[in-house]
């Protein structure tokens, strides 16, 4: 998946569109089944939230 397409998922998931709309949406655009879609979604927000969640934590540390 390209960076053009995380990027989509994302906006959509922060938009507020309901999970199962952007699985298959995914699915219709990367040619997959429904389980591959669903998996992909679900790494790119976990990793998202992640990140933001390490972000946050990080602020307090500046050296």
């Amino acid at each position: 998946m390209t960076n053009q397409g995380i990027q989509k998922v994302l906006d959509q998931y922060h938009a507020g569109i309901p999970m199962p709309e952007i699985v298959t949406g995914v699915m219709r655009l990367e040619q997959v089944k429904k389980r591959e879609a669903k998996d992909l979604v679900e790494r790119i927000v976990y990793e998202d939230l992640a990140r933001k969640r390490r972000e946050r934590k990080n602020d307090g540390k500046e050296v």
